[in-house]
């Protein structure tokens, strides 16, 4: 909305709209081993799905470029017609604030760890405003939310954070959320191109979530994998419900051309963005993802892509999910076994290392073994039968044999 009438809105400048509709677009670049190449020209080259902030900085003046010359245009087009002064005044102004938006666009091109900061910040700040979304049970959100579920939501929360850390914007566990509208009324030649409400932050957040968590599985995985994981995600996705109503029959009734389908058609939205999305269609690869009729052609939009993009994304964020803990209970489990063998050869070694008692000196700490001995008892009576008599008496082996005199 171009005005402001409620407290709870949330002001964002020209440069800030352009970025926020290239971020929904593309994704954020996904944070991983070797981050280090994601501000350099030569980037990360070995996966045709990533992104780096220096790529995302060209796409980023490209589309400022592209909005300065449409604002140009309906300028001259105002004059030629000859609209009310007033009207030209203030596409005047739409072409001045474009033509410094082309300028930050180009320096944020140039600087990608700027660029870098500013995106997750306003993310950030997006993110704050939508309330508690991403925490919510299934059951308490709207029917755009759970096609793409909690999970997704909670992992680009992390993400920024992962982000946030590794740029050093981040206080109390979170990112910084600086944005223009910081700066607005100190500088009264800040102007906001616009208010985002808590619906709008929320739509925004969810479609970033969408294609940030997408791209990062189609990092993480090489192809074979994805096409397993497509399968079950497109068996799940019909299961919860999913409706096919637009696409073709062949598509509905085949399960294995549907999953083969859907990969094109994931691979193809990450490879040119919503913002390329009319390309996409155009090329040649993509022509067996519709009917060929007008009306297939005419079905298959960008609302049904978008539902489609949540319902697989939400099926492989969960299964990737799951085998990320079914490997952490795994390692787990080898750690505890590694750790008692570790225990087990420690007490071996101490046992082998344990000084022995010599067998000789053994002998004489250990009491002697039970004997009989002689004892003589003396008696004054010399003819009795029992004098002397010798008898036999066993040893204690606390007490010392003593002699017993009667007198």
């Amino acid at each position: 909305s171009s005005s402001s009438s409620s407290s709870n809105i949330f002001p964002i400048t020209f440069i800030e709209a352009l970025l926020l509709s290239v971020i929904c677009s593309q994704g954020v670049p996904i944070l991983k081993d070797g981050w280090e190449a994601l501000f350099t020209a030569e980037g990360l080259v070995e996966n045709e799905y990533i992104i780096t902030w220096l790529g995302l900085g060209a796409i980023l003046e490209a589309a400022a470029k592209q909005w300065c010359e449409t604002a140009k245009k309906n300028l001259l087009c105002a004059q030629e017609i000859g609209q009310k002064i007033v009207d030209i005044s203030e596409l005047q102004i739409e072409v001045d604030a474009k033509k410094d938006a082309l300028i930050d666009a180009m320096r944020l091109h140039q600087s990608p760890d700027r660029l870098a900061k500013k995106s997750i910040m306003l993310l950030e700040a997006v993110r704050v405003r939508i309330g508690h979304t991403e925490f919510q049970k299934r059951k308490t959100q709207k029917k755009n939310e759970h096609e793409l579920g909690l999970r997704p939501l909670q992992w680009n929360s992390k993400h920024l954070s992962h982000w946030a850390s590794t740029l050093h914007i981040i206080q109390n566990g979170r990112p910084l959320s600086s944005t223009g509208a910081d700066f607005m009324p100190q500088q009264g030649k800040i102007t906001p191109a616009g208010y985002l409400d808590k619906k709008g932050c929320r739509a925004i957040f969810i479609q970033v979530s969408q294609q940030t968590r997408l791209r990062s599985l189609f990092v993480k995985y090489s192809s074979r994998e994805l096409t397993v994981m497509l399968s079950k995600a497109t068996k799940n996705s019909l299961s919860c419900g999913e409706t096919m109503e637009t696409l073709s029959t062949k598509w509905k009734n085949n399960h294995e051309l549907s999953s083969k389908y859907n990969e094109i058609l994931l691979s193809g939205m990450l490879r040119y963005g919503f913002g390329g999305f009319d390309e996409m269609v155009r090329q040649p690869e993509s022509s067996p993802l519709y009917p060929d009729t007008d009306v297939g052609v005419k079905c298959f939009t960008r609302k049904f892509v978008q539902q489609k993009l949540n319902d697989l994304t939400r099926e492989l964020s969960a299964l990737d999910d799951t085998a990320d803990n079914i490997r952490l209970l795994n390692e787990r489990k080898r750690n505890r076994f590694n750790a008692g063998m570790e225990a087990h050869n420690d007490e071996r070694v101490s046992k082998s290392n344990t000084p022995r008692i010599q067998i000789g000196i053994n002998a004489f700490f250990r009491s002697p073994n039970t004997s009989k001995a002689e004892v003589i008892t003396l008696s004054d009576d010399t003819n009795s039968d029992e004098s002397p008599k010798r008898q036999a008496v066993g040893r204690s082996p606390l007490s010392s044999p003593e002699k017993k005199l009667k007198k």
